[in-house]
């Protein structure tokens, strides 16, 4: 089933859209200004970006002591800008 709604994407062109995206595509469209809304997404990554960050540091400091704790952060750090990237294409740079 997924790899038809895949196809059917592919095939007709359609950009997949999240529900933030499809919520703002409708307002939008209704004539209500929406600039405020790439702010507003920048803001909650980089909110939720430093929570993971926090919590890491924690988790970290808890289970491995020394300097193991610098590639096990790397990891963290490696993944948050994976995530961090895939929004930025997301939202801003595609």
């Amino acid at each position: 089933m997924l790899g038809c709604a895949g196809f059917y994407v592919s095939a007709h062109r359609v950009k997949p859209e999240g529900l933030s995206a499809t919520t703002l595509s409708l307002i939008r469209h209704e004539g209500i200004p929406t600039g405020w809304a790439s702010d507003l997404r920048l803001g909650l990554l980089a909110v939720s970006s430093l929570a993971v960050l926090y919590l890491a540091v924690r988790i970290i400091r808890q289970w491995i002591s020394g300097w193991r704790q610098l590639p096990a952060m790397a990891l963290v750090l490696a993944g948050l800008a994976w995530v961090n990237a895939a929004w930025g294409f997301m939202f801003w740079w595609w």
